[in-house]
This record gives structure tokens, C-alpha cells and sequence, in this order.
């Protein structure tokens, strides 16, 4: 898998930040994401499968990176669930206004490359041990 994978917990992490966000710019997403606002609360059991099977996993999948790289040295010494909220958060909220960017002019015609690669290097600036560099060396 993706976490699991060959490379140290930065590249791990870059992976999975890329395969996360190529998942929430499908169409597919956009679509689910609006049926999950409008109707999730009202199937409280489809609420709780989705909090846990869903959302969980890749929160777990996160903080667990940002535990070991934490424990490596490499990661700055930060709760790894807050960290994997964080980094869902911002990616999840980029992701739907990218989907709409008509309505979002403050994204200023970036491209969902150029969006995701300053959502790593947010991500990378406040997260890397001092005396760490970030994969491909450019943060």
C-alpha cells in the first residue's frame, strides 16, 4: 500500500497526500461529498459507518505516517491525530473549492497540481524536523 510502501515516513506521506487528493478531485467525489452534507445526519447508522470505515481510515492511515516519523526523528513532536485532521481538513476543503472554481476566485487559476503541491509544502514547512528536507528537495 501506499503507507506501507517502499521509502521514509516523508515519502510515504507524499504519496499518500497525492493518491488522496487525485480521489477528491474525481467528479465522483463532488457528488458524494454534497449527498454526505445534505442526508448523512438524518441515517445515524450510515453516519457512524462513515465516521469510522470512512473518514477514520485514512485519518488513522495519516497519523499513523506522521507517528513513525515523529518517533524517527524526522517529524516534528506534534499529536499525529491532530496532524491527520489538519492535513484531511485542508486537503478535503481545497478539493471542493477546486471543484467549483468559478465561485472561488482566490484560487487564482492555479491548477490542481500547483494546488496540492502548495498544500504539501504548507504541510511539509510546518510538520519536518528542522534538519529534515522534503521530498524532492524543493521544499
Amino acid at each position: 500500500t501506499l503507507a506501507s510502501g517502499p521509502g521514509d515516513p516523508t515519502e510515504r506521506l507524499d504519496r499518500v497526500v497525492d493518491a488522496y487528493w487525485a480521489y477528491l478531485r474525481k467528479p465522483s467525489f463532488m457528488q458524494f461529498y454534497r449527498l454526505l452534507l445534505a442526508e448523512l445526519n438524518q441515517f445515524p447508522e450510515l453516519m457512524r459507518f462513515y465516521s469510522e470505515e470512512v473518514a477514520g481510515r485514512i485519518n488513522e492511515l495519516v497519523a499513523g505516517i506522521i507517528r513513525e516519523g515523529t518517533e524517527a526523528g524526522t517529524f516534528r513532536d506534534e499529536p499525529p491525530e491532530m496532524v491527520a485532521r489538519m492535513l484531511i481538513g485542508l486537503l478535503i476543503q481545497h478539493a471542493v473549492w477546486a471543484g467549483s472554481r468559478e465561485l472561488f476566485p482566490h484560487l487564482g487559476g492555479r491548477s490542481d497540481e500547483d494546488l496540492v503541491n502548495e498544500i504539501k509544502d504548507f504541510l511539509f514547512d510546518a510538520l519536518l524536523a528542522r534538519e529534515t528536507s522534503a521530498p524532492g528537495g524543493s521544499r
